[in-house]
């Protein structure tokens, strides 16, 4: 598939997957989310991929949707979905920051969704700005890096709307309720490092960094099996639900997610571990039956 808003390629076991609309900081866009769905599509069937990052082009990560509105063709435009309406607050003004970050999501839920039921690890890059449903997105990958020059709104509240796609659900689970409501309460723009001492974020590394640090952090990954990497991330997705009175119902769940867990490379984890050298493992695809 060409691709017409993202970026693609894969380097050292790490399928890169770069939102590419800069002039309007990656704002969503249909045909966008098609196409980072198909390279999803793709990651997943490759045996070496072991991990996807997601990054955008330019100085953001995303500020959710566009603050265009439907309007059916631009004159002058033909095949044109989106006009700017100048009666309405909030136009996008792509060198404004803060208008810009007035995002609002549309129809990001399936994306999402699939992005939730991938089987290999995710990694959000937050390479700038971020706002909106794209916090959403980032809040369900496995894990998120930030650039030192990264900078978080929640947007949602500004513009008369509640946080959608999820996002009032992952963000109180990640930050605890507290900060998941002060950020949405006030809707301030908040650094990395605050980000990082919340906990939405896991680290945060010097812009020039960024993708090297994640590429190296998916290098890790390939020590480990790789059906123990698809086996722990269902067993944690599903257990972190768990409450007291769950508790044995999720360990029998841990005992069924080993299952998972090719004996071949079970064998050649313990073997290269006690030879002291980096295992081989036959492939990454993981062929199973069992539903998250």
């Amino acid at each position: 598939m060409v691709y017409e808003f993202i970026l693609y390629k894969k380097e050292d076991g790490a399928a890169i997957i770069t939102m590419n609309r800069p002039e309007e900081l990656n704002a969503w866009r249909g045909m966008m989310k098609a196409e980072m769905a198909d390279a999803l599509d793709d990651a997943g069937g490759d045996p070496d991929v072991w991990g996807v990052i997601f990054t955008g082009a330019g100085r953001a990560f995303g500020p959710g949707a566009s603050t265009r509105f439907r309007t059916g063709l631009v004159p002058g435009r033909p095949g044109s979905e989106w006009a700017d309406l100048p009666d309405r607050p909030g136009m996008w003004f792509p060198d404004d920051d803060e208008r810009a970050l007035l995002g609002l999501s549309h129809d990001t839920d399936r994306l999402i969704d699939r992005l939730l039921l991938f089987d290999k690890p995710s990694i959000a890059a937050i390479n700038g700005v971020v706002a909106g449903s794209h916090i959403s997105f980032a809040c369900v990958c496995d894990i998120r890096i930030a650039s030192a020059q990264a900078r978080f709104r929640m947007a949602f509240t500004r513009v008369g709307h509640v946080p959608d796609v999820g996002l009032s659900y992952w963000l109180p689970k990640i930050v605890g309720l507290g900060h998941a409501l002060e950020l949405s309460y006030t809707n301030d723009f908040i650094d990395a490092k605050e980000m990082e001492r919340i906990g939405l974020v896991n680290h945060v590394v010097p812009h020039d960094e960024l993708i090297p640090y994640c590429k190296d952090m998916i290098k890790r990954m390939k020590q480990i099996p790789p059906s123990v990497l698809f086996a722990t991330k269902r067993v944690m997705r599903t257990c972190v639900e768990a409450t007291a009175k769950d508790h044995a119902e999720k360990v029998l769940y841990e005992e069924i997610s080993r299952g998972l867990i090719q004996p071949e490379e079970r064998e050649e984890a313990r073997k290269s571990y006690m030879e002291r050298r980096d295992p081989v493992y036959k492939g990454r695809g993981i062929k199973t039956r069992v539903r998250w």
